[in-house]
Parts: structure tokens; C-alpha cells; sequence
């Protein structure tokens, strides 16, 4: 019976038996079929369904805060939010009423500063809710030919200007 020797063997000898252990490998790989050589996935683990207190959403979207900070406040991602709104009409109708209600506050605060004789709110008011809009805007029939200069400055004329100007356009008899 031959002995084992330590003796070490040479570099391409050594380099063959490596190649040869390699295709080896190569040869039994590819004779598995596939569904053996797959790995068994495991189930991916999904966080639990947040439960959210309804009156809490209501109150901080009365709040008239952001989606962001809102997901900051209920401990979500802002993303959750949306998907909430979009998933469930408890969650959506709970939004809604709390923005409704910020709503509310904000034109009761504008009315009782309107009929506290407040003019910005006024303007305001008028601007947002009655679709009123800075500037003149002024539509002239007219077979005068008066030319009229742009960029009147009205609110600086004086009542004799203005009634001169309007003479002119024919909006006042003479």
C-alpha cells in the first residue's frame, strides 16, 4: 500500500488538481435541477396595521397642520397618511371634518374682524370669497375717439379730474 508523502507538489500539477476541482463543481451545479438550487425565501415581515384614534385625526387637521407633521404627531410615516386617506373613508371623513372646522375658526375670525370695521379684512374677504381683484378693469363703448392714457393712478385724482375723466368716456352728462 502506497504511503502519503508531505512532500510538496509541483506548481502545475497543483494548478491541474485545482482547475479539475473546479469543473467538478461546475459539472454537479449544473446537473441540479433549478428549484433545488433556489433558496427558500422566508415570508417578509410586515410591521402591524397602526390603529389611529379617529379624534385625534380630527383634531390636529383642525389644527391646520401638515400631512408631515401630522404622521410626526400620530408616530407614522407621512406616507401612512396618505395611504390612509386613500384606503379608509373613516380615516378621509375624520380629515375632512377637522379641516372643515379649521375653516371655520379662520372665516368667523375674518368676519368679526369685517364687522369690527377692519378694512385689510374687508379687502380680504372681498378678494377670496367675492371674487373682487386689485386694479380697474373698465369696458368702453364708445363712438368718442378720446384717447385714454394707461395706467390712470384713479385713487390720487381729484373729484374734478374724475368727473372730467368721466365726461370724456361719457359715463356723465355734461
Amino acid at each position: 500500500m502506497p504511503t502519503k508523502t508531505n512532500t510538496p507538489l509541483p506548481p502545475e500539477t497543483e494548478m491541474a488538481e485545482t482547475k479539475a476541482k473546479a469543473k467538478a463543481k461546475t459539472k454537479t451545479k449544473a446537473k441540479l435541477p433549478i428549484a433545488k438550487t433556489k433558496a427558500k425565501t422566508k415570508p417578509a415581515k410586515t410591521k402591524p396595521r397602526i390603529e389611529f384614534v379617529l379624534q385625534e385625526v380630527e383634531r390636529l387637521a383642525a389644527l391646520g397642520i401638515t400631512n408631515e407633521d401630522m404622521a410626526a404627531c400620530l408616530g407614522c410615516s407621512e406616507a401612512t397618511i396618505y395611504n390612509r386617506k386613500r384606503e379608509s373613508e373613516e380615516f378621509r371623513a375624520a380629515f375632512a371634518r377637522g379641516r372643515a372646522k379649521a375653516q371655520q375658526i379662520a372665516a368667523a375670525t375674518i368676519q368679526s374682524a369685517v364687522a369690527s370695521g377692519d378694512v385689510r379684512a374687508a379687502m380680504f374677504y372681498l378678494k377670496a370669497r367675492c371674487g373682487w381683484k386689485e386694479g380697474i378693469e373698465a369696458k368702453v363703448e364708445s363712438t368718442n375717439t378720446t384717447t385714454i392714457q394707461q395706467g390712470l393712478n384713479i385713487e390720487a385724482m381729484s373729484d374734478a379730474d374724475l368727473a372730467s375723466l368721466a365726461a370724456k368716456l361719457g359715463a356723465l352728462p355734461k
